[in-house]
């Protein structure tokens, strides 16, 4: 605001997502688990524990 720096937000995350996924003519079910290996944040900036990602997907 006005010029000025906010020395609480910006940095930088690497995730490492392992995940699975079940295959079937009609559709594929999927879902990963990203869990943060580096976190190099600014200031006070809040930390990620994890993620968890899920997905279908369906052939028509």
């Amino acid at each position: 605001m006005q010029g000025s720096n906010d020395e609480n937000s910006g940095g930088v995350i690497w995730f490492l997502a392992p995940g699975l996924q079940f295959v079937t003519k009609r559709f594929i079910l999927e879902a990963a688990l990203q869990l943060p290996v580096v976190q190099d944040l600014n200031g006070v900036a809040l930390e990620n524990d994890f993620t968890l990602t899920a997905g279908l997907r369906a052939n028509f």
